[in-house]
């Protein structure tokens, strides 16, 4: 088994050196197709898996907008939830593991005023609760987070990541009870975290404070819907089973509050959702987003996977012709079609395994060098625009072993399928016939 081993890998590379331009276009060609589906599947593994600090996201559900239909439908609203709903009713419901309220979906851009002279720069923050880091797996570098109390008295308190800490205050440890010049407020700090990024914008933000002390997170649309306003819900669930009990809850919830007032209705069309639909539904969507997901990707993937097998096929197809006269003199001497396919395949697995680690290092450098803007190409909704911010790629982001295995068993599929065709095709020729191609 060792010895066929190696002499198939002999012979390949053999071949390889005899014929440099078909090999180059071949490795070259799996390289491409193997980087483009790496990138495109990143980019939704960055969108989708459990990645710090949103480690939950498997558990996650979101409440972002709420309807509301008054004078018998003649006038609609759909906004976030209204502060007094989300405090007297959705922050109440019973099943659900934890439930927060933000206002806003990706928080707020304000200014920080440095001690030290320098001017003022723009930085994202974001109004959250006590439950905002129970839902989201931040690491506490100092302090911790602010408490209820906090909350209720409107403290101006905050929790800031490890970078505007650094930049700030010269350390993380050197920020503990300092004050920060927040739009012109002093907010001391009580806790730095190890910053996340913003390709994970639902938790992202350079500093946390408590919503109570951002202006405007009561405000409802009217001061008879109090249903609808600026506060957006995160909620986690233990499994599928409690969301379709948490789901089940807040239609008898809807129910009541309706039957209670005629002169409205009051529905939330596709929430609460999970975190895989809220990725790859827009805004007011309410279509089946599994078949969206399908009508949007399906031709993609034909054009990432499809059309380089196509194109190998034939590199392979007219391969193959050139080699009929040594296949034919090879089948003289008592080499076995099977043998002769299984050597085909063979070089065609080692090449695509070599343009496979070739795209993943392409895909690698690709995602690393155009961080700042190629997250953004499906999704630009979800990307938090700040010029003082860098869009951070951890490790974990993009060194998915399982991702890069679908991508490359995918394309090592079809390229085999692509050799194996002409490469059965030629071989069925007869001995004679193929010598007698030799030039």
């Amino acid at each position: 088994m060792t010895m066929n081993l190696t002499q198939s890998i002999k012979q390949t590379w053999y071949d390889a050196r005899q014929r440099p331009a078909f090999t180059a276009l071949y490795v070259c060609g799996v390289a491409l197709a193997v980087a483009f589906t790496m990138i495109f599947a990143m980019i939704y593994y960055v969108k989708l898996a459990p990645v710090y600090p949103e480690r939950n996201r498997p558990r996650t559900l979101y409440i972002n907008s709420v309807q509301c239909k008054m004078n018998a439908g003649r006038s609609q609203f759909s906004s976030p939830v209204g502060y007094p709903f989300f405090r007297d009713y959705i922050s109440k419901l019973e099943n659900a593991e934890t439930i927060s309220g933000c206002p806003g979906i990706y928080g707020a851009r304000s200014m920080v005023r440095p001690d030290n002279g320098q001017p003022e720069f723009e930085i994202n923050d974001k109004g959250v609760d006590p439950a905002f880091f129970k839902i989201y797996d931040f690491k506490f570098l100092h302090g911790k987070p602010f408490t209820e109390a906090d909350l209720s008295s409107a403290s101006q308190v905050c929790i800031i990541g490890h970078h505007l800490a650094e930049r700030l205050f010269g350390s993380p440890e050197s920020a503990m009870g300092r004050d920060i010049h927040l739009n012109d407020l002093d907010f001391r700090v009580a806790g730095v975290v190890r910053e996340g990024s913003r390709l994970t914008p639902a938790s992202f933000a350079q500093l946390y404070r408590p919503y109570t002390t951002v202006d405007g997170y009561d405000r409802i649309m009217r001061d008879d819907m109090p249903w609808v306003g600026v506060i957006n819900a995160t909620l986690t669930v233990k499994d599928d089973a409690q969301a379709e009990a948490l789901r089940s809850e807040i239609d008898d919830m809807l129910r009541r509050i309706n039957a209670a007032d005629t002169s409205k209705v009051i529905s939330m069309k596709s929430y609460p959702m999970s975190h895989t639909q809220s990725a790859f539904m827009t805004f007011g969507d309410t279509t089946d987003w599994r078949l969206a997901i399908i009508k949007k990707y399906s031709l993609i993937l034909l054009v990432l996977l499809i059309v380089p097998a196509i194109n190998l096929g034939g590199m392979i197809a007219g391969r193959m012709e050139e080699r009929l006269s040594e296949m034919g003199i090879r089948k003289s001497y008592g080499a076995s079609r099977r043998r002769l396919l299984g050597q085909v395949l063979a070089e065609n697995l080692y090449m695509t395994l070599a343009g496979g680690l070739l795209g993943l290092l392409a895909a690698w450098t690709t995602i690393y060098a155009g961080r700042e803007w190629i997250f953004g190409v499906f999704d630009p909704y979800h990307i938090i625009s700040t010029a003082e911010v860098s869009s951070q790629v951890s490790g974990e982001m993009v060194f998915a072993p399982l991702v890069f295995a679908i991508a490359l068993t995918i394309c090592m599929v079809l390229n085999l399928l692509s050799a194996l065709i002409p490469a059965w095709w030629s071989l069925r020729r007869p001995i004679v016939s193929s010598i007698n191609e030799k030039r």
